[in-house]
């Protein structure tokens, strides 16, 4: 289930992505549906060629960026499995947003040869900036909200969920080196284990 810290991201990343996709006439919404065939996705972040308003679903050929904000129990299927169905779709660029150990960073790949290549990197405390497929720019640290204080009842009782939980991320982790964050992401073609992202703990 995502935490709180996915859920900020998600509410700040659209807001000030809009803002921008907005001069370049496109439009970003969070977690709308996508058709792909027989297929539905549903990612974080989308960024259109159109405007989706009124409609239930729209056609993921409409899609100029998809983005996935990674989230522990989901790390194969954020960092793997979505980058590939979205390259099988032919979305010109992906944008993953990391929050392993509340150090955000955040990677944006651009499709060339039908797999993900990376375009530009950044994590907590510099300036991610991309020019396509438009201008923009963020501090990564910027989506988070502040830590709860330790004497939050909600706080402690969150952070003994984490620690009992099989999908946490282990407490010793380190942060992802943005060098793994950019490791291309291939196109499907055959066992994905073969093709695995270095990226994934």
């Amino acid at each position: 289930m995502p935490g709180i810290d996915h859920q900020s991201v998600e509410r700040e990343l659209p807001y000030l992505l809009h803002r921008a996709a907005r001069r370049a006439g496109h439009w970003v919404y969070p977690e709308i549906s996508l058709i792909s065939g027989k297929d539905l996705f549903i990612p974080d972040i989308a960024v259109l060629r159109v405007s989706g308003g009124g409609r239930a679903a729209i056609d993921i050929r409409q899609a100029v960026l998809l983005g996935e904000i990674v989230s522990p129990g989901n790390r194969r299927e954020d960092v793997i499995d979505r980058p590939r169905e979205y390259a099988a779709a032919e979305v010109p660029f992906f944008l993953r947003v990391d929050l392993r150990n509340r150090v955000p960073a955040m990677a944006l790949y651009e499709l060339a040869d039908g797999e993900y290549r990376p375009v530009s990197a950044a994590a907590a405390g510099t300036t991610f900036v991309m020019k396509q497929p438009f201008a923009f720019s963020v501090d990564p640290a910027d989506l988070l909200d502040e830590e709860a204080p330790p004497d939050d009842p909600g706080a402690e009782a969150s952070a003994g969920v984490e620690r009992r939980s099989d999908l946490a991320e282990p407490l010793n982790a380190q942060p992802a080196p943005v060098g793994e964050l950019v490791a291309s992401v291939p196109a499907p073609r055959g066992d994905h284990r073969q093709h695995e992202d270095p990226a994934v703990a």
